[in-house]
């Protein structure tokens, strides 16, 4: 079963106070306020917590890449959204950068500059679908 990669921000959270935070307390706090919720099931909660980042690549979880890293990722409570950590977001790094290479695409790397960003502001969300 293919499961691609698809980003969000966190749109809960001041930027600069993040900063100022572990990335490890910022998943803590995201995983405290889901715990109880559905929140695949519940689209309004997803629309309040999270703002989707459009990417025109398809990034595949299923990627021998992410096999290890994924197997360490600790998922949000009944779901498959997920705070990227370094591990995988070197691995991201990588296929993006081929990507890039291979289609010579503009746009492509404005959005992965995009979502190295809110990486580095500690509020990038994954969820495998």
């Amino acid at each position: 079963m293919s499961q691609d990669f698809h980003f969000y921000k966190v749109k809960i959270f001041n930027e600069e106070a993040v900063q100022m935070l572990e990335r490890s307390n910022i998943s803590n706090a995201i995983k405290a306020i889901v715990e109880k919720e559905d929140l695949e099931g519940n689209e309004k909660l997803k629309e309040v917590l999270f703002e989707e980042i459009e990417v025109s690549c398809e990034i595949s979880g299923n990627d021998k890449r992410f096999e290890k890293a994924l197997k360490k990722v600790e998922f949000l409570e009944n779901s498959r959204y997920f705070i990227i950590e370094d591990e995988i977001f070197k691995i991201l790094k990588v296929i993006i950068e081929d990507k890039i290479k291979e289609n010579r695409e503009n746009k492509l790397e404005r959005e992965y500059s995009n979502i190295k960003d809110i990486f580095d502001k500690k509020l990038l969300v994954a969820n495998l679908f």
